[in-house]
């Protein structure tokens, strides 16, 4: 519920939602079933979870074989490791989500370009996450999404001097075939 993307669902969108994070499986059930008994619409489109982790080798055929569009609406990635990785193989298969929100690591400042590289055991090691190893910066983002026609419109940052129910610090592009 205090996800960013949450009020697109409310508001009718659709789609998939990736997890594998076994804490809050049972809590996104709940939620995802509370959401659509919810929905007055009978035509508003469907809110489905694809439990697992993904990864940049794997995640084209998962897009394929649970019917994802090309031209899917909204893409999240948020998966504290490989997600730079992941997103440039979902692009490179050909995928153009309309908006982007992309966790972005607060800790590495403009202008350095870094990303966590994948690697298949990366997922399991929260150690490194906790120490601020994991995702992208915002270098790395702006440089990879605008050589896929994507522009920055916008970032969340947390403030960590204060405690906060959703602290996020994200980025959110549009596609260039939608920009007005």
């Amino acid at each position: 519920e205090n996800d960013p993307i949450w009020p697109l669902l409310e508001s009718g969108y659709g789609g998939v939602l990736f997890e594998g994070y076994d804490k809050v499986k049972e809590k996104l059930y709940e939620n995802v079933e509370a959401l659509l008994a919810s929905r007055s619409d009978s035509d508003a489109p469907d809110v489905r979870i694809s439990w697992g982790f993904l990864d940049p080798v794997t995640v084209a055929a998962t897009f394929e074989a649970l019917e994802i569009p090309q031209d899917l609406d909204i893409l999240k990635i948020d998966i504290d490791s490989f997600d730079l990785d992941l997103l440039e193989a979902i692009l490179v298969a050909g995928y153009k989500p309309k908006l982007l929100m992309v966790e972005m690591n607060p800790d590495i400042p403009p202008p350095i370009a870094w990303s966590a590289a994948y690697i298949p055991t990366y997922h399991h090691l929260w150690d490194k996450v906790k120490s601020g190893h994991y995702g992208a910066s915002a270098s790395a983002w702006y440089t990879l999404l605008s050589r896929y026609g994507y522009g920055y419109v916008g970032l969340e940052v947390e403030d960590r001097r204060v405690e906060c129910e959703r602290c996020e610090h994200n980025m959110w592009f549009v596609h260039e075939s939608v920009a007005v």
